[in-house]
């Protein structure tokens, strides 16, 4: 079902995952959503509300508070049906913290890390979700609990997922898993889907080569140079302009260049990109990100890798919490992305 409500693709799935899934973008890998009555009226909502993100390391305990209230209001929204069967631990990984949801006999494994300015949130905030991933895909989704900044500054977060990925990986091949690196996916939502960047380059550079990566919503330009960070009002409480430059300033410290490619993925060279494993970016058309995602989806696609873009027209940073149908959306669209990297089913069509 898409946002609006209307059916749009009730034709039966097609046997080939691939070709199921890419019929519901353009020639250019393409996917947009006209915004649904009910995100309309969140964003009105939100636009009349006082609180606006931080500004100084003064202002984080607050907004630490303020995101997993609103965090759990969206797991409370998950049905359990959409979850059950998922069985939920805590492990630890080379020292690294991990929430990871098993669905049984897995078909793969999902790396998931999470937003929140690389300040604020959790993987234990999203178990619903993640047990709901699991639970869609069929494979064994694992939540980096990564060091925060302000007080664990770069490299400690990209630090922590690449040795959890590492470690998480061997863990599940010697239990005879179907875990390589080829049964990988890599997931995140804003500053985690640039973590989740850092860590397919880390893998990559050890000689793996994961499936896919499912990135959400992405803070890609740690410069903060993309016009979006201007032009597009975000129309709610959680991210604007100042708040990026302030959640880069917490995350890498002084004496980082922000265009540096070891920190800001989407200066990666041309050659870095050559040879990706299929993407999928995910944003809204609101989000000061905008231009992070519609623009690496291009560098991807001319580097010769396979990337796929959907926008989510009037929909701010993260309104995958808000409750609205772009919601469901979005999630069952990662899962389809996520089923088609490790070669399993493809779904009944979006619009079934």
């Amino acid at each position: 079902m898409n946002p609006t409500g209307r059916k749009t693709d009730t034709a039966p799935a097609d046997t080939d995952p691939a070709a199921a899934f890419g019929r519901h973008f353009d020639r250019h890998g393409r996917f947009d959503l006209p915004a649904s009555t009910a995100l309309e009226q969140r964003v009105r909502t939100l636009r009349r509300l006082p609180a606006r993100p931080p500004r100084d390391p003064a202002q984080i305990a607050g907004a630490r508070r303020g995101f997993d209230l609103l965090v759990s209001a969206a797991m409370q929204a998950i049905p359990e049906a959409e979850r059950r069967g998922v069985r939920s631990t805590r492990i630890e990984m080379d020292g690294v913290p991990l929430l990871v949801a098993e669905p049984g006999r897995a078909s793969g494994a999902v790396l998931h890390i999470h937003g929140g300015g690389w300040c604020v949130g959790d993987a234990a905030g999203l178990r619903p979700a993640l047990e709901a991933l699991a639970r869609r895909t069929g494979a064994c989704v694992a939540s980096v609990e990564y060091r925060r900044a302000p007080e664990h500054p770069h490299p400690a977060a990209a630090e922590d997922c690449l040795r959890a990925a590492t470690a998480w990986l061997a863990t599940l091949q010697r239990q005879g898993h179907p875990a390589d690196a080829s049964r990988l996916v890599l997931a995140g939502e804003s500053a985690g889907a640039h973590l989740a960047l850092l860590t397919l380059h880390g893998l990559r550079r050890q000689g793996l080569r994961p499936a896919g990566a499912a990135l959400a919503y992405g803070l890609f330009d740690l410069a903060n140079g993309r016009p979006s960070r201007r032009t597009t009002p975000d129309g709610g409480v959680l991210l604007d302009a100042g708040a990026c430059a302030f959640y880069v300033d917490a995350y890498l410290g002084s004496g980082i260049d922000r265009d540096d490619p070891e920190v800001s993925p989407w200066h990666w060279p041309a050659e870095r990109l050559a040879g990706m494993p299929p993407a999928l970016f995910c944003v809204g058309g609101l989000d000061p990100l905008y231009d992070d995602s519609v623009d690496l989806h291009a560098r991807w696609r001319r580097a010769g890798a396979e990337a796929w873009l959907a926008v989510y027209a009037g929909a701010p940073h993260a309104f995958d919490l808000f409750g609205t149908p772009e919601a469901a959306h979005l999630a069952e669209l990662r899962g389809r992305f996520i089923r088609r990297c490790l070669g399993g089913p493809d779904a009944p069509a979006l619009g079934g």
